[in-house]
């Protein structure tokens, strides 16, 4: 079954008037292979294993050994951009040791920093970098920001790096803003003839570092990616089928008590709401207001039912 991610803006504007999709250079969907669904036909080059998602769907997400498997952008200039740029991916560690945790690099380089990517620093916390491409490994050729929550093993995260200039970098981990620290003593921002990959980046005098675990729903930007769409990105919509839900809203999310649902066009009968590894956890007559106060805290998928069709919405609760 084909597993489709649609925005609530897709191709209509945000409040600022920019679609999400405004200079996006790839999306990834991973529900089969690593087609480019931007528009840019961006296609990936596969050496990973098809997977589960973090919704349970089969073959919807790759699985990265942590040894071997990534998988190759096309060596092209448009992917090699300079600041501001923005990635935004669903990840699972298998491993949070800093040699399985590289998640993206947009240029993959031997012994040298180069590009930026995006890893698990060596004290488990979201780490992104940037390289000035001087032929080392050292701080004074990067440039870095590590956040502040330590990640765990076997849990799905959303994340998003955001890289505007050497001191202006945003981490955000499932909605929140993870804050952190800067480091490093590099200049500008420097590309190699190389191709970027996600699942590896290399390292002076080792073998290159590898991610070990799985990866869903990818996207990368030639830009600065806003508040409004981070929040759009970690709780975006999850169906079955190919129709256009952009009607459809729920908020706020992260919530504490209530979830509000905003809806134009669907007269639904029933909600259900489920935990991220499938369990039902409540379910009820419909209402423009569910409460949601007696959950723990974590992600959750809401289901609502009208007619013959179904409509799934991600959300979390603090």
């Amino acid at each position: 079954m084909r597993k489709t991610l649609l925005l609530f803006v897709l191709s209509a504007s945000t409040s600022f008037g920019q679609s999400i999709y405004d200079n996006l250079l790839i999306h990834y969907k991973m529900d089969g292979n690593a087609n480019d669904y931007s528009g840019n036909d961006n296609h990936g080059s596969v050496n990973a294993t098809l997977s589960t998602d973090r919704n349970g769907n089969p073959n919807s997400a790759y699985h990265f050994d942590g040894s071997g498997e990534y998988i190759n952008f096309p060596n092209i200039a448009q992917l090699k951009p300079q600041l501001p740029l923005s990635f935004s991916f669903w990840a699972k560690l298998d491993d949070i040791s800093a040699t399985k945790t590289v998640f993206i690099a947009n240029c993959f380089s031997q012994d040298n920093h180069a590009g930026v990517w995006m890893n698990g620093s060596g004290s488990g916390k979201l780490a992104i970098n940037y390289g000035s491409a001087l032929g080392t490994t050292s701080n004074d050729n990067l440039r870095n920001k590590v956040g502040t929550t330590i990640l765990q093993t076997g849990i799905w995260y959303h994340f998003v790096g955001i890289c505007r200039s050497e001191t202006d970098m945003d981490l955000y981990i499932n909605c929140a803003n993870d804050q952190g620290t800067y480091a490093g003593t590099g200049g500008d921002l420097g590309y190699t003839s190389d191709a970027g990959n996600i699942g590896r980046k290399d390292v002076s005098g080792q073998s290159p570092y590898h991610f070990k675990g799985s990866m869903d729903e990818f996207l990368y930007w030639d830009r600065a990616i806003t508040l409004d769409e981070i929040d759009i990105l970690c709780s975006g919509t999850l169906t079955n089928d190919e129709n256009d839900f952009s009607h459809l809203s729920i908020y706020p999310t992260p919530t504490n008590t209530v979830l509000n649902v905003k809806n134009h066009l669907d007269k639904f009968g029933s909600y259900k709401i489920y935990s991220v590894t499938g369990q039902l956890v409540k379910e009820g007559k419909f209402s423009e207001e569910i409460n949601v106060s007696e959950l723990n805290s974590g992600s959750y998928i809401l289901e609502l039912n009208a007619d013959l069709k179904s409509f799934k919405k991600q959300f979390i609760k603090n």
